[in-house]
């Protein structure tokens, strides 16, 4: 997907990943993420419609996971 169509050219992909297992990586030391939290689909769409999740691109793949899964 486009990030900015007509700004910019920059494109990313979404992907949806099943049956994964936890696991641990080492943090790299300027890295971002503070925290990963599993939550089910349907609360994570519930953030996106109460607008507790507001970034573009996880609001794409939220949705699209749903209409794959059949949990639109």
């Amino acid at each position: 997907m486009l990030t900015t169509p007509g700004f910019c050219d920059e494109r990313i992909h979404l992907f949806l990943a099943r049956d994964l297992a936890d696991g641990s990586h080492a943090h790299e030391a300027d890295e971002a993420i503070a925290e990963i939290a599993r939550i089910p689909l349907a609360d994570a769409l519930r953030k996106v419609r109460e607008g507790e999740i507001v970034d573009g691109k996880t609001i794409a793949g939220l949705f699209l996971a749903a209409a794959v899964l059949g949990d639109a």
